[in-house]
Protein backbone atom coordinates (compact mmCIF):
# COMPACT_ATOMS: atom_id res chain seq x y z
CA UNK A 1 0.00 0.00 0.00
CA UNK A 2 2.55 2.66 0.93
CA UNK A 3 4.41 1.80 -2.67
CA UNK A 4 1.52 1.96 -4.84
CA UNK A 5 0.59 5.62 -3.61
CA UNK A 6 -3.16 6.67 -3.48
CA UNK A 7 -3.95 6.62 -7.30
CA UNK A 8 -3.79 2.61 -7.78
CA UNK A 9 -7.61 1.31 -7.34
CA UNK A 10 -6.45 -2.26 -7.82
CA UNK A 11 -3.71 -2.16 -5.83
CA UNK A 12 -5.69 -0.84 -2.66
CA UNK A 13 -8.85 -3.20 -3.44
CA UNK A 14 -5.81 -6.06 -2.69
CA UNK A 15 -5.07 -4.07 0.60
CA UNK A 16 -8.80 -4.10 1.70
CA UNK A 17 -8.63 -7.68 0.79
CA UNK A 18 -5.95 -8.37 2.86
CA UNK A 19 -6.35 -6.09 6.46
CA UNK A 20 -9.86 -7.37 6.26
CA UNK A 21 -8.27 -10.91 6.75
CA UNK A 22 -5.90 -9.01 9.16
CA UNK A 23 -9.00 -8.45 11.13
CA UNK A 24 -10.57 -11.26 11.11
CA UNK A 25 -7.35 -13.49 11.92
CA UNK A 26 -6.20 -11.37 14.90
CA UNK A 27 -7.09 -12.55 18.37
CA UNK A 28 -7.66 -8.84 19.18
CA UNK A 29 -9.00 -5.35 17.48
CA UNK A 30 -5.57 -3.96 16.59
CA UNK A 31 -5.94 0.10 15.89
CA UNK A 32 -3.02 -0.46 13.07
CA UNK A 33 -5.09 -2.66 11.20
CA UNK A 34 -8.41 -0.72 11.30
CA UNK A 35 -6.71 2.97 10.44
CA UNK A 36 -4.76 1.60 7.54
CA UNK A 37 -8.05 -0.12 6.20
CA UNK A 38 -9.76 3.30 6.22
CA UNK A 39 -6.94 4.23 4.28
CA UNK A 40 -7.21 1.40 1.49
CA UNK A 41 -11.01 1.46 1.26
CA UNK A 42 -11.26 5.34 0.84
CA UNK A 43 -8.72 4.74 -2.08
CA UNK A 44 -10.12 1.45 -3.20
CA UNK A 45 -13.44 3.68 -4.01
CA UNK A 46 -14.88 1.09 -1.32
CA UNK A 47 -17.60 3.20 0.07
CA UNK A 48 -19.52 0.21 1.87
CA UNK A 49 -15.85 -1.24 3.60
CA UNK A 50 -14.87 2.68 4.37
CA UNK A 51 -18.57 3.25 6.26
CA UNK A 52 -18.30 0.18 7.96
CA UNK A 53 -14.40 0.59 9.32
CA UNK A 54 -15.11 4.12 9.98
CA UNK A 55 -18.20 2.93 12.41
CA UNK A 56 -15.88 -0.13 14.18
CA UNK A 57 -13.27 3.38 14.73
CA UNK A 58 -15.57 4.98 16.37
CA UNK A 59 -16.82 2.45 18.49
CA UNK A 60 -13.51 0.81 19.56
CA UNK A 61 -11.08 4.48 20.00
CA UNK A 62 -13.01 7.02 21.05
CA UNK A 63 -10.64 8.89 22.63
CA UNK A 64 -7.91 8.45 19.83
CA UNK A 65 -7.32 11.98 18.01
CA UNK A 66 -5.63 9.52 15.03
CA UNK A 67 -9.14 7.36 15.14
CA UNK A 68 -10.92 10.29 14.05
CA UNK A 69 -9.09 11.43 11.77
CA UNK A 70 -9.03 7.99 9.88
CA UNK A 71 -12.61 8.20 10.14
CA UNK A 72 -12.61 11.66 8.64
CA UNK A 73 -10.33 10.09 5.91
CA UNK A 74 -12.19 7.16 5.12
CA UNK A 75 -15.76 9.29 4.72
CA UNK A 76 -14.43 12.56 3.13
CA UNK A 77 -16.07 12.05 -0.19
CA UNK A 78 -18.64 9.24 0.60
CA UNK A 79 -20.67 11.98 3.37
CA UNK A 80 -18.61 15.47 4.23
CA UNK A 81 -20.78 16.44 6.83
CA UNK A 82 -19.14 13.23 8.82
CA UNK A 83 -16.01 13.89 7.79
CA UNK A 84 -15.81 17.41 8.97
CA UNK A 85 -17.33 16.46 12.54
CA UNK A 86 -14.74 13.28 12.75
CA UNK A 87 -11.83 16.40 11.40
CA UNK A 88 -12.83 18.49 14.28
CA UNK A 89 -13.11 15.97 16.71
CA UNK A 90 -9.15 14.78 16.42
CA UNK A 91 -8.22 18.40 16.47
CA UNK A 92 -10.25 18.76 19.99
CA UNK A 93 -8.64 15.95 21.12
CA UNK A 94 -5.12 16.88 19.90
CA UNK A 95 -4.75 20.32 18.61
CA UNK A 96 -1.17 19.75 16.28
CA UNK A 97 -2.39 16.99 14.79
CA UNK A 98 -1.37 18.45 11.41
CA UNK A 99 -3.29 15.48 9.23
CA UNK A 100 -6.36 16.27 10.69
CA UNK A 101 -6.34 20.02 9.94
CA UNK A 102 -5.46 19.24 6.86
CA UNK A 103 -8.12 16.89 5.93
CA UNK A 104 -10.67 19.00 7.60
CA UNK A 105 -9.56 21.79 4.35
CA UNK A 106 -9.27 19.21 1.89
CA UNK A 107 -12.81 17.97 2.57
CA UNK A 108 -14.05 21.63 2.73
CA UNK A 109 -12.34 22.27 -1.06
CA UNK A 110 -14.00 19.12 -2.36
CA UNK A 111 -16.92 20.29 -0.82
CA UNK A 112 -17.13 23.72 -2.87
CA UNK A 113 -16.37 25.41 -0.19
CA UNK A 114 -12.93 27.28 -0.85
CA UNK A 115 -12.89 30.22 1.30
CA UNK A 116 -13.17 27.65 4.52
CA UNK A 117 -10.49 25.88 2.81
CA UNK A 118 -8.27 28.27 2.78
CA UNK A 119 -9.07 29.11 6.56
CA UNK A 120 -8.29 25.32 7.73
CA UNK A 121 -5.36 25.06 5.44
CA UNK A 122 -3.51 27.80 6.60
CA UNK A 123 -4.31 26.79 10.40
CA UNK A 124 -2.61 23.34 9.50
CA UNK A 125 0.41 25.33 8.02
CA UNK A 126 0.53 26.87 11.16
CA UNK A 127 0.89 23.53 13.05
CA UNK A 128 3.23 22.71 10.39
CA UNK A 129 4.63 25.26 7.88
CA UNK A 130 6.61 22.70 5.54
CA UNK A 131 3.79 20.10 5.15
CA UNK A 132 3.97 20.29 1.27
CA UNK A 133 0.04 19.01 1.01
CA UNK A 134 -1.52 22.17 3.26
CA UNK A 135 0.61 24.07 1.13
CA UNK A 136 -0.61 22.64 -2.51
CA UNK A 137 -4.33 22.55 -1.20
CA UNK A 138 -4.24 25.99 -0.30
CA UNK A 139 -2.88 26.55 -3.65
CA UNK A 140 -5.33 25.01 -5.10
CA UNK A 141 -8.24 26.74 -2.87
CA UNK A 142 -6.56 30.10 -3.63
CA UNK A 143 -6.82 29.39 -7.75
CA UNK A 144 -10.49 28.63 -7.06
CA UNK A 145 -11.02 32.20 -5.60
CA UNK A 146 -9.12 33.54 -8.71
CA UNK A 147 -5.68 34.47 -6.56
CA UNK A 148 -3.43 33.12 -9.34
CA UNK A 149 -0.28 34.50 -8.24
CA UNK A 150 -0.82 33.89 -4.61
CA UNK A 151 -1.47 29.97 -5.76
CA UNK A 152 1.33 29.95 -7.83
CA UNK A 153 3.13 31.02 -4.62
CA UNK A 154 1.76 27.89 -2.97
CA UNK A 155 2.62 25.09 -5.48
CA UNK A 156 6.20 26.12 -5.38
CA UNK A 157 6.54 26.61 -1.96
CA UNK A 158 5.06 22.88 -2.15
CA UNK A 159 7.61 21.86 -4.86
CA UNK A 160 10.23 22.78 -2.98
CA UNK A 161 9.36 20.65 -0.42
CA UNK A 162 8.64 17.60 -2.25
CA UNK A 163 9.64 18.16 -5.66
CA UNK A 164 8.20 14.79 -7.07
CA UNK A 165 4.79 14.87 -6.30
CA UNK A 166 2.98 14.84 -9.90
CA UNK A 167 -0.34 16.75 -9.26
CA UNK A 168 1.02 20.02 -7.89
CA UNK A 169 3.12 20.48 -11.17
CA UNK A 170 0.32 19.72 -13.30
CA UNK A 171 -1.70 22.03 -10.96
CA UNK A 172 0.87 24.70 -11.52
CA UNK A 173 1.28 23.84 -15.13
CA UNK A 174 -2.20 24.38 -15.47
CA UNK A 175 -2.47 27.42 -13.60
CA UNK A 176 0.11 28.40 -15.68
CA UNK A 177 -1.60 27.70 -18.88
CA UNK A 178 -4.77 29.60 -17.58
CA UNK A 179 -2.29 32.86 -17.43
CA UNK A 180 -0.96 32.10 -21.02
CA UNK A 181 2.64 30.92 -20.10
CA UNK A 182 2.35 28.57 -22.66
CA UNK A 183 6.27 27.15 -22.42
CA UNK A 184 6.52 27.31 -18.73
CA UNK A 185 3.11 25.55 -18.18
CA UNK A 186 4.55 22.81 -21.03
CA UNK A 187 8.03 22.56 -18.82
CA UNK A 188 5.76 21.87 -15.56
CA UNK A 189 3.18 19.54 -17.52
CA UNK A 190 6.20 17.78 -18.81
CA UNK A 191 7.14 17.11 -15.75
CA UNK A 192 4.23 15.92 -14.29
CA UNK A 193 3.69 13.59 -16.76
CA UNK A 194 7.63 12.28 -16.16
CA UNK A 195 6.40 11.64 -12.76
CA UNK A 196 2.99 10.12 -13.53
CA UNK A 197 3.47 9.08 -16.44
CA UNK A 198 -0.01 7.10 -16.26
CA UNK A 199 -1.96 9.73 -15.17
CA UNK A 200 -4.22 10.65 -17.52
CA UNK A 201 -5.35 14.08 -16.35
CA UNK A 202 -1.53 15.15 -16.47
CA UNK A 203 -1.50 13.27 -19.92
CA UNK A 204 -4.60 15.12 -20.86
CA UNK A 205 -3.31 18.38 -19.79
CA UNK A 206 -0.18 18.18 -21.34
CA UNK A 207 -1.58 17.62 -24.52
CA UNK A 208 -4.06 20.20 -24.33
CA UNK A 209 -1.52 22.90 -23.89
CA UNK A 210 0.69 21.25 -26.66
CA UNK A 211 -2.42 22.09 -28.68
CA UNK A 212 -2.62 25.75 -27.90
CA UNK A 213 1.16 26.14 -28.32
CA UNK A 214 0.42 24.86 -31.87
CA UNK A 215 1.53 21.19 -32.18
CA UNK A 216 -1.79 19.53 -33.30
CA UNK A 217 -0.24 16.26 -33.91
CA UNK A 218 1.71 16.07 -30.65
CA UNK A 219 -1.42 17.16 -28.88
CA UNK A 220 -3.29 14.35 -30.38
CA UNK A 221 -0.30 11.74 -29.50
CA UNK A 222 -0.42 12.80 -25.63
CA UNK A 223 -4.45 12.60 -25.75
CA UNK A 224 -4.60 9.55 -27.37
CA UNK A 225 -2.17 8.02 -24.56
CA UNK A 226 -4.39 9.15 -21.67
CA UNK A 227 -7.45 7.73 -24.22
CA UNK A 228 -5.55 4.13 -23.81
CA UNK A 229 -5.43 4.66 -19.92
CA UNK A 230 -9.27 5.79 -19.31
CA UNK A 231 -11.06 4.51 -22.82
CA UNK A 232 -14.55 5.31 -21.32
CA UNK A 233 -13.71 9.17 -20.97
CA UNK A 234 -15.37 10.99 -23.25
CA UNK A 235 -13.57 14.54 -22.68
CA UNK A 236 -10.59 12.48 -23.96
CA UNK A 237 -12.43 11.60 -27.17
CA UNK A 238 -13.74 15.09 -27.66
CA UNK A 239 -10.79 16.85 -27.14
CA UNK A 240 -8.55 14.39 -29.63
CA UNK A 241 -11.77 15.22 -31.90
CA UNK A 242 -11.18 19.01 -31.51
CA UNK A 243 -7.58 18.90 -31.99
CA UNK A 244 -8.23 16.65 -35.69
CA UNK A 245 -10.67 19.16 -36.72
CA UNK A 246 -8.46 21.81 -36.57
CA UNK A 247 -6.67 19.71 -38.86
CA UNK A 248 -9.21 19.49 -40.99
CA UNK A 249 -9.36 15.86 -40.28
CA UNK A 250 -13.09 15.79 -39.74
CA UNK A 251 -13.17 11.87 -40.90
CA UNK A 252 -11.17 11.44 -37.63
CA UNK A 253 -13.22 13.40 -35.85
CA UNK A 254 -16.17 12.17 -35.99
CA UNK A 255 -15.09 8.99 -35.31
CA UNK A 256 -14.15 10.17 -31.90
CA UNK A 257 -16.94 12.31 -31.12
CA UNK A 258 -19.42 8.88 -32.34
CA UNK A 259 -17.79 7.02 -29.52
CA UNK A 260 -18.11 10.49 -27.58
CA UNK A 261 -21.79 10.52 -28.02
CA UNK A 262 -22.35 6.81 -26.31
CA UNK A 263 -20.34 7.19 -23.38
CA UNK A 264 -22.35 10.57 -23.08
CA UNK A 265 -25.58 10.84 -24.96
CA UNK A 266 -26.38 13.99 -22.98
CA UNK A 267 -23.80 16.56 -23.27
CA UNK A 268 -24.23 19.06 -25.89
CA UNK A 269 -21.30 19.75 -26.51
CA UNK A 270 -20.30 16.57 -27.68
CA UNK A 271 -23.59 16.90 -29.94
CA UNK A 272 -21.89 20.66 -31.07
CA UNK A 273 -18.94 19.27 -32.45
CA UNK A 274 -20.51 16.23 -34.23
CA UNK A 275 -22.19 18.58 -36.18
CA UNK A 276 -19.21 20.74 -36.89
CA UNK A 277 -17.55 17.70 -37.75
CA UNK A 278 -20.25 16.49 -40.58
CA UNK A 279 -20.27 19.97 -41.44
CA UNK A 280 -16.27 20.15 -42.07
CA UNK A 281 -17.26 16.23 -44.34
CA UNK A 282 -19.56 18.34 -46.21
CA UNK A 283 -22.49 16.67 -44.77
CA UNK A 284 -24.36 20.03 -44.03
CA UNK A 285 -28.37 18.05 -43.53
CA UNK A 286 -26.60 16.09 -40.87
CA UNK A 287 -24.78 18.82 -39.28
CA UNK A 288 -28.60 21.17 -39.41
CA UNK A 289 -29.82 18.12 -37.61
CA UNK A 290 -26.95 18.32 -35.17
CA UNK A 291 -27.00 22.05 -34.27
CA UNK A 292 -30.89 22.11 -33.78
CA UNK A 293 -29.99 19.04 -31.25
CA UNK A 294 -27.42 21.09 -29.82
CA UNK A 295 -29.69 24.50 -29.18
CA UNK A 296 -32.66 22.22 -27.74
CA UNK A 297 -29.85 20.78 -25.34
CA UNK A 298 -28.26 24.13 -24.67
CA UNK A 299 -31.39 27.00 -25.50
CA UNK A 300 -28.98 29.52 -23.99
CA UNK A 301 -25.81 29.12 -25.99
CA UNK A 302 -23.83 31.96 -27.63
CA UNK A 303 -23.47 30.19 -30.88
CA UNK A 304 -25.49 27.73 -31.90
CA UNK A 305 -27.72 29.88 -34.08
CA UNK A 306 -24.50 30.77 -35.61
CA UNK A 307 -23.54 27.25 -36.52
CA UNK A 308 -27.40 26.64 -37.59
CA UNK A 309 -26.92 29.67 -39.70
CA UNK A 310 -23.87 28.31 -41.44
CA UNK A 311 -25.51 24.53 -42.17
CA UNK A 312 -28.00 26.70 -44.16
CA UNK A 313 -25.47 28.70 -46.01
CA UNK A 314 -23.84 25.55 -47.18
CA UNK A 315 -27.16 24.10 -48.35
CA UNK A 316 -28.30 27.50 -49.90
CA UNK A 317 -30.58 28.41 -47.72
CA UNK A 318 -29.81 31.96 -47.68
CA UNK A 319 -32.76 33.93 -45.91
CA UNK A 320 -32.73 31.33 -43.39
CA UNK A 321 -29.26 31.51 -42.36
CA UNK A 322 -30.22 35.20 -42.41
CA UNK A 323 -33.07 34.47 -40.23
CA UNK A 324 -30.63 32.20 -37.75
CA UNK A 325 -28.16 34.76 -37.77
CA UNK A 326 -31.08 37.34 -36.71
CA UNK A 327 -32.34 34.86 -33.83
CA UNK A 328 -28.91 34.51 -32.38
CA UNK A 329 -28.55 37.88 -31.88
CA UNK A 330 -31.75 38.06 -30.06
CA UNK A 331 -31.18 35.64 -27.66
CA UNK A 332 -27.76 37.01 -27.20
CA UNK A 333 -29.11 40.33 -26.35
CA UNK A 334 -31.61 38.72 -23.99
CA UNK A 335 -29.03 37.03 -22.52
CA UNK A 336 -26.86 39.79 -21.72
CA UNK A 337 -29.19 41.64 -20.36
CA UNK A 338 -30.09 39.26 -18.06
CA UNK A 339 -27.19 38.31 -16.67
CA UNK A 340 -24.48 39.68 -18.20
CA UNK A 341 -22.02 38.62 -21.56
CA UNK A 342 -21.42 35.44 -21.13
CA UNK A 343 -19.12 32.97 -23.03
CA UNK A 344 -19.40 29.01 -24.19
CA UNK A 345 -16.84 26.62 -22.67
CA UNK A 346 -14.27 25.85 -25.29
CA UNK A 347 -14.99 22.80 -26.87
CA UNK A 348 -13.47 19.36 -25.11
CA UNK A 349 -11.31 21.43 -22.55
CA UNK A 350 -10.36 19.14 -19.48
CA UNK A 351 -8.77 20.68 -16.53
CA UNK A 352 -10.41 18.63 -14.08
CA UNK A 353 -8.18 18.44 -11.23
CA UNK A 354 -6.77 22.05 -11.82
CA UNK A 355 -7.61 22.84 -8.56
CA UNK A 356 -8.51 19.02 -7.21
CA UNK A 357 -7.33 19.05 -3.38
CA UNK A 358 -3.85 16.69 -3.35
CA UNK A 359 -5.16 12.72 -2.49
CA UNK A 360 -3.57 12.63 0.87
Amino acid sequence: MRQRGEGDVPTHRKCVELLERAIHLSPRARAVHYFDLAFAAKNANDRAVAVRVADAIEHLWPASAAGWSRVGYAVRTIDPPRAKAAYKRSLELDPKKVFSAYGLAATYFENGEPDAAIEAARAALAIDPNYADAHTLLGAALAAKKKPEEAEREYRASIALEPKRCFVHMNLGILLQSRGQLDAALAELKTAVDLGPTEPKAIANYGWTMRLKGDKSGAIEQLARASEICPEDFELLQMRATCHRELAENAEALELLERAAKLAPDKPFVVRDMGSALLGLGRAEEALAQFRRYLVMHPKSTDAHLKISAALEKMGDFPGALEAIAEGRNARAAGEQGRGARLDPAPGRKTAGATSAPAK
